[in-house]
């Protein structure tokens, strides 16, 4: 379960409400953590391994600077991505979901509903990434495509079914930085035209989803092109 709680400025989302979480927030934001590993350094995020008394854990931290208004306008009617996403895993690792990573603690700087800093203890995925044992052979490609398959069934999404975020462990195919949105037919149809498009899987399924998916892509793309004719957009 994930419970709610106000730490400082912070609000918290502590998976089964583990003081043990708790202590390595405190750790991260008194910059006592123990750092093993830079894994990620741009601009808006910062992504560590770290060191825990119950082994390796990855620590993000997402601060958006750009699309501020938009985010602000989304969040007056949409739910935190981050906070769907903890309380999807959540769900899902309840379920049996063992090809993911599992989250276990959220802590957010917001006003109102708006969160403008996302601090995100995960799961460290001990295992290789994908774009490293490229040509992907077609085992592999068959076992990615059956985990996709696996997390819809748990009502999540991938989102970016990236090389990156694809990783083989002892234990076979685990999906890492999954997505918060809500498992629909495009959403899932989406994962699946990913694939086709970064890991070279061919999609075999035109659904609904995929119809409407394909529908939405032209139309983005054809206004778009209208934006860079009226000069409102760059090539």
């Amino acid at each position: 379960m994930i419970f709610k709680k106000k730490i400082g400025k912070l609000t918290v989302f502590i998976k089964d409400n583990d003081s043990f979480y708790e202590k390595i927030l405190d750790e991260f934001l008194s910059n006592r953590m123990a750092i093993k590993k830079l894994l990620r350094s741009e601009d808006e995020t910062k992504v560590w391994l770290i060191d825990t008394e119950k082994g390796p854990m990855v620590l993000k931290l997402y601060v958006p600077k750009t699309k501020r208004f938009e985010r602000i306008l989304k969040s007056l009617i949409k739910r935190d991505f981050y906070q769907s996403l903890i309380y999807r895993t959540n769900n899902a690792v309840i379920h049996g979901a063992s090809m993911i990573n599992d989250i276990y603690l959220l802590a957010q700087k917001k006003i109102c509903n708006y969160a403008y800093v996302h601090i995100i203890l995960m799961e460290y995925i001990d295992g290789i990434q994908i774009r490293d044992l490229e040509p992907i052979s077609d085992e592999l490609k068959l076992e990615i495509t059956q985990v996709i398959e696996q997390i819809h069934s748990y009502d999540m999404v991938s989102g970016a079914p990236h090389k990156e975020n694809t990783m083989l462990t002892k234990d076979g195919i685990k999906l890492i930085d999954l997505s918060g949105k809500k498992c629909t037919c495009v959403s899932r149809a989406k994962d699946r035209m990913e694939l086709q498009k970064y890991l070279g899987i061919k999609n075999t399924k035109q659904d609904l989803g995929y119809y409407i998916y394909i529908s939405i892509k032209n139309l983005k793309k054809t206004f778009k092109n209208i934006r860079i004719k009226l000069g409102l957009r760059k090539p």
